[in-house]
């Protein structure tokens, strides 16, 4: 008998961007992996350069482990490092969904 690991039933988490703010260094890390978030080219003005992150009214999806934890990122326009006030938890095959907005509670990190 062979045994097969399949990825068929992976949760996924979809970050929206619906503030108005481009926001980049994206990353959510569960069970000590780091899963990066981003599929837009924004500008990010401390670092004067282009960084993959979310544009205002964008998303990015990825599959993820199980797991809890912060949401960890950077304003685009702002050198300090910020993460969700709440940790962001998925369970064992069910999408989930978070949405930034302006007034997503952020704390400095």
């Amino acid at each position: 008998m062979v045994l097969v690991t399949c990825d068929l039933f992976k949760p996924s988490l979809t970050i929206i961007n619906n503030s108005s703010h481009d926001i980049d260094r994206i990353e959510w890390i569960v069970n000590g992996e780091e899963y990066w978030f981003g599929d837009d080219s924004v500008w990010d003005s401390t670092l004067s350069k282009y960084e993959v992150g979310i544009a205002i009214n964008s998303s990015s999806t990825r599959d993820v482990e199980a797991g809890s934890s912060y949401i960890y990122f950077n304003f685009a326009d702002d050198a300090q490092r910020y993460r969700t006030s709440e940790k962001v938890a998925i369970e064992a095959r069910h999408d989930a969904t978070f949405t930034f907005d302006d007034s997503t509670t952020v704390v400095p990190y």
